[in-house]
């Protein structure tokens, strides 16, 4: 049993697109916000790291080390 329908009206799809529009704005802004987080604390860990090599302590920057290779590790696990 199929039923034709003749003269279906065309959809509006202009609050749909406004919806994923708005979507993509705050899906960039998130990604955006990610990168800026992720540079900060980059940052914080390169002058971490400068401050131990200048007081010579050995314990932090071998800590420091370790944990990069952690990450490379896990990163390149996935």
């Amino acid at each position: 049993f199929y039923l034709k329908v003749e003269g279906l009206p065309q959809q509006d799809n202009s609050e749909l697109d406004g919806l994923k529009n708005k979507v993509n704005q705050l899906l960039n802004e998130k990604k955006t916000a990610q990168e800026k987080q992720r540079e900060a604390e980059e940052k914080a860990q390169r002058e971490a790291e400068e401050a131990a090599r200048k007081k010579g302590d050995v314990a932090a920057i071998e800590a420091s080390w370790k944990a990069k290779l952690e990450q490379a590790e896990a990163k390149h696990a996935e």
